[in-house]
């Protein structure tokens, strides 16, 4: 797939394990760890995780699209061909996958066509509300307490996402979702107490770019008052 991440520049037939895959997934957003994990999983069954992990809406995301074919899409195919793709059935949506952009080269030293900006982030997307993301993360992180699952929480954690008070969050993690006209930030946040916030916000712009700094500095006052230690009435007061 495309950057960012480095897997893209890995040898074909490199051996790696599933873990450093969902590592580099999440601490470096790598399209193509995604990619592999999903093949490795199946495209179907991640589609069932889906409504197993309680999502709103899981067929808006049918079928699933691996980073490389939405990349594909948005690079190289014109306005009239993605309108055919949106409008199409999700049977019709896989066989053109299938057929017409997963035999598609993709070169990552090659850089993005003529994708310069928001390009159909309301119908060629994944889509989750804040919500999903963070009933998603939550159910993670419960994974993790299981035996045997430890690294389940230490892969959530590998980015501590710009947290930097760690007395008052000793752990912290952030998996973050940026293309032109779009843009995601989730934590999952351990307060000095041991509670644990799960805390996601995103933004979408069909007519520009996105400031990230600025929409990372909104969830400051966020984290600010929910790293303290709750009164009754206060941010972080769970009554």
């Amino acid at each position: 797939s495309m950057p960012s991440g480095d897997y893209a520049w890995v040898n074909a037939g490199t051996v790696v394990d599933v873990q450093s895959l969902a590592e580099a997934m999440i601490w470096h957003s790598d399209n193509t760890a995604t990619d592999h994990l999903i093949d490795f999983l199946g495209r179907e069954n991640v589609e069932e995780a889906f409504a197993a992990y309680g999502h709103s809406d899981p067929e808006s995301n049918f079928p699933l699209l691996m980073t490389r074919e939405l990349f594909g899409i948005k690079m190289s195919q014109t306005a009239l061909w993605m309108d055919r793709y949106i409008s199409a059935t999700d049977d019709e949506q896989a066989r053109l996958l299938q057929e017409q952009i997963d035999p598609m080269t993709i070169n990552p030293n090659a850089g993005w066509g003529n994708w310069n900006g928001p390009t159909a982030i309301d119908g060629i997307e994944w889509f989750a509300s804040a919500e999903d993301l963070c009933r998603a993360t939550a159910s993670l992180w419960s994974m993790g307490a299981q035996p045997d699952l430890e690294p389940v929480r230490d892969i959530l954690i590998g980015n501590r996402g710009g947290i930097e008070d760690r007395a008052a969050w000793p752990r912290a993690g952030y998996k973050g979702g940026y293309e032109a006209g779009v843009v995601n930030m989730t934590f999952v946040l351990e307060r000095s107490d041991g509670r644990v916030f799960f805390v996601s916000a995103g933004y979408n712009q069909p007519r520009g770019a996105i400031d990230q700094s600025a929409a990372r500095a909104e969830l400051t006052p966020i984290f600010d008052c929910l790293g303290v230690v709750s009164e009754p009435g206060s941010c972080s007061d769970p009554e």
